[in-house]
């Protein structure tokens, strides 16, 4: 047990990204604070891509904060009576990349291990506080879903988001992850069931118009989608996540392409292979929406930006033919090039 007055939570499967001076004075200003909690950036890494942001707890004042959960766990104070008292510090001084949604065996193992562990929280709480059922219902629903028990982990998701009288911020993610896993599903008037309440319990109007056009999309309704999505610039979840930009291109290209906005097609694809690297089987449209244009002119937009994804980018590209394996070829050439050159 630390005997520092400070404390920082990381897990095994976390790199920890800091600016030691940059922590330490802001560790030193906090010292003679109220505060006792320091919030940091948490980066969900998926597949080489950041798909989520969040502000994540990490930095705990040690005799006013503890852990609780054996699952999902979290700070918070150690008198229930008192309220957190935290501010945020910035990304450049700490960042936390989160690599743990990997598929293979070692994922397979935690995901059972996580399972049981929901299950006994959930019966240890199932006669609590109704925010208690809620965090329990969310964390054993998200275990299900992880397992592969999809049925399960919405069957939980909803209990929670019918919990009504709960006041935690985790009934309304609840809500969302149980919007999104239906659509998912194809269950799109379940879905559209939910959006109203979502609203209503305080849910980001972008998050809200985000997952509108994907219900959209899914019908086939590529206009109304479209408009929707061009409403969307920053989707916010509960718990102040917020997603990626990726879905967000890859549902805009798409709609676009589908309603022969072929410009704006094109822009949102550029975007989502050079900056979020996010391409798997979308070659092809890219190539069509391209069309006559010339193919050194896709290369260059595709390699301005596309370092970190560059084999992906290639890997797809050459997917969709010989053409691609040329533009892919030109890609590689430019990135190897000055950036001045381009």
């Amino acid at each position: 047990m630390t005997t520092s007055e400070w404390f920082l939570v990381i897990d095994a499967d976390e790199v920890l990204v800091a600016d030691a001076e940059q922590l330490a004075r802001a560790l030193r200003i906090a010292q003679g604070s109220p505060l006792n909690g320091i919030t940091s950036q948490l980066a969900i890494v998926t597949e080489g891509r950041i798909t989520t942001m969040a502000n994540s707890l990490r930095l705990g004042r040690r005799r006013y904060v503890h852990y609780v959960n054996r699952l999902h766990e979290r700070l918070t104070p150690i008198d229930t009576t008192e309220q957190l008292q935290v501010t945020a510090i910035p990304e450049s001084a700490l960042m936390v990349a989160h690599y743990g949604y990997v598929p293979g065996e070692a994922f397979a193992r935690r995901s059972e291990r996580n399972l049981r562990i929901s299950l006994l929280e959930h019966d240890r709480v199932i006669n609590g506080h109704a925010n208690e059922q809620v965090e329990a219902l969310l964390n054993r629903g998200r275990s299900y879903l992880t397992a592969g028990q999809a049925e399960e982990g919405l069957d939980d998701l909803a209990a929670a988001w019918n919990i009504s009288d709960a006041t935690t911020a985790y009934r309304q993610w609840a809500g969302e992850l149980l919007v999104e896993i239906l659509i998912k599903l194809g269950r799109l008037d379940q879905a559209e069931a939910v959006l109203p309440g979502l609203a209503e319990a305080g849910s980001s109007p972008q998050l809200i118009r985000y997952l509108q056009a994907c219900t959209q999309q899914a019908r086939g309704h590529h206009d109304e989608a479209l408009r929707l999505i061009r409403l969307v610039d920053k989707p916010m979840r509960a718990l102040e996540r917020t997603e990626s930009w990726s879905p967000v291109l890859r549902l805009r290209m798409i709609s676009a392409a589908a309603t022969q906005q072929t410009d704006e097609a094109i822009a949102a694809g550029v975007a989502l292979f050079s900056r979020h690297g996010d391409c798997d089987g979308l070659g092809p449209l890219l190539l069509t929406l391209w069309g006559s244009r010339s193919d050194a002119a896709l290369a260059r937009l595709l390699a301005l930006e596309s370092t970190p994804h560059v084999d992906a980018i290639c890997a797809e590209l050459e997917r969709a033919g010989e053409r691609g394996e040329a533009i892919s070829r030109l890609v590689r050439e430019f990135i190897m090039q000055s950036p001045s050159t381009l």
